[in-house]
């Protein structure tokens, strides 16, 4: 399966491919071809992202001791990269269906599908301008619903955070949590590595994950949707014996 824009922001053709088994629906290697000779950018083995991980995590994080493990614990909040995890899939998937329902019924886009033997290829566009009609005709609306998302906003933001607290002490092994002190001290990253206690500040991995997705260049890839874009934008999507 591979995807690619109509015409990337800079104006050099990209395309990722992402290998499905058909049988097992395991990925195997995604990779991006960029450029008029579509030579490969990158290209990323699964098999290996959990050693890389592994080795990055040896290389920047700092051993917490029990010493320091139970004050940290005591005096920050601790939030579960697992249960943010599970709740992001759930709202992933409810707000696809949301969106593909809405869209389709508001106009905002459409989906055309061409078949020619075992390959699919998917066109969606996207009517930039019928967002941007919609909005305006929504306009009037804000101020009715500006106050009721100011009440209701932070007794939903304050529960979602709570279902998400755990204690380090308690973290499951495997797991990562953010730990952001009721203090003035930086937040931190800790992993759990079976019995050991791992940290590394939360800037050094924002900063390490903003690198390595300037790298992989999906910024250049995504579609332009804000009310400056005129006309539609278009996204292909094609399947050798995958799609359908």
């Amino acid at each position: 399966m591979s995807s690619a824009p109509r015409k990337c922001k800079d104006g050099i053709p990209r395309r990722i491919t992402i290998p499905v088994d058909p049988e097992s629906g395991e990925i195997r290697n995604p990779h991006m071809k960029s450029g008029r000779e579509a030579l490969e950018k990158w290209s990323i083995t699964p098999d290996n992202l959990i050693q890389d991980f592994r080795t990055w995590i040896t290389n920047h994080c700092n051993l917490l001791t029990s010493d320091t493990l139970r004050p940290l614990d005591d005096m920050s909040y601790v939030v579960s990269t697992r249960r943010l995890t599970t709740t992001f899939q759930v709202i992933q998937v409810l707000g696809t269906r949301a969106f593909m329902l809405l869209g389709r019924r508001l106009c905002l886009f459409r989906l055309l599908e061409q078949r020619n033997g075992r390959e699919t290829r998917i066109l969606a566009v996207v009517d930039t301008a019928q967002g941007l009609r919609l909005m305006q005709k929504l306009r009037p609306l804000r101020r009715f619903v500006e106050p009721v998302i100011e009440n209701a906003l932070p007794p939903i933001l304050k529960r979602f955070l709570k279902v998400h607290l755990v204690s380090l002490r308690g973290m499951s092994p495997e797991d990562a949590c953010v730990v952001m002190p009721k203090s003035d001290c930086s937040p931190l990253v800790v992993f759990k590595d079976k019995t050991k206690y791992l940290s590394v500040p939360l800037e050094k991995v924002l900063r390490d994950l903003n690198d390595r997705y300037a790298e992989l260049e999906l910024a250049q890839m995504t579609p332009d949707l804000s009310i400056r874009t005129s006309g539609p934008v278009w996204l292909e999507v094609t399947g050798r014996g995958v799609i359908g």
